[in-house]
């Protein structure tokens, strides 16, 4: 009777495919709740704290090991919420009554992963290793940006606007989604990943920030 999508900010103009398929996993899921009795909603958030993957769990190996702490830009911010606060914000979003069920959680402010690096360190009961204390323990290292990686990510976009719910912590999104051609869409993928055509995907990513989906009428 209900299917819950559960997004990610990384939706919200993509720039990397991972992004890009939870942004065509919204528009699918949209498409599909015009023509179905089933109660289909889209939950988008941020980054959750020591999941799988997550830069806390990374950046805790490294100073276990003595390792310098990895950062790619001194500016990079993120959104973060506990795998607790985010189960329970999902499971609660479902029982929201309305049309428009496209919901996103309440992450607060963007955090600096810079600072996040400090913290972890002091709290490790470390000093930090840099020109003014170079007898310090452990030391920030600045990588660079990965290709497709942003300073800040978005949780609607810039077109778009946020309703309030009867949940103070879980708000609508009011924003126009592209209509999809499903069969088109199924059809281009199915073409593509058989002639292991990578470049259909950056070609898509393009046109989903341009807004112009010209494979899809």
């Amino acid at each position: 009777k209900q299917f819950v999508n559960v997004s990610t900010d990384k939706a919200v103009a993509p720039t990397t495919i991972m992004g890009l398929s939870k942004f065509f996993c919204e528009l699918i899921v949209n498409e599909f709740s015009k023509k179905s009795d089933i109660e289909f909603s889209i939950v988008r958030f941020g980054n959750v704290l020591k999941s799988s993957g997550s830069v806390l769990t990374i950046f805790d190996n490294q100073i276990k090991n003595h390792q310098p702490i990895t950062v790619t830009d001194k500016k990079v911010k993120r959104f973060f919420m506990s795998v607790d606060e985010a189960v329970s914000l999902i499971i609660q979003s479902s029982a929201l009554k309305g049309k428009n069920r496209r919901f996103i959680l309440d992450m607060g402010e963007q955090l600096s992963i810079y600072e996040i690096a400090k913290k972890m360190i002091s709290l490790n009961g470390f000093s930090l290793k840099n020109k003014s204390n170079p007898k310090g323990d452990i030391e920030i290292k600045i990588t660079g940006l990965q290709k497709g990686e942003k300073l800040e990510e978005e949780l609607f976009s810039m077109s778009g606007k946020l309703l309030k719910t009867e949940h103070p912590m879980i708000s609508k999104i009011d924003e126009e989604l592209p209509r999809l051609n499903l069969e088109n869409l199924f059809e281009l993928l199915n073409e593509n990943y058989s002639k292991n055509n990578v470049d259909f995907l950056s070609q898509l990513m393009k046109q989903s920030t341009d807004n112009d989906f010209e494979y899809f009428p």
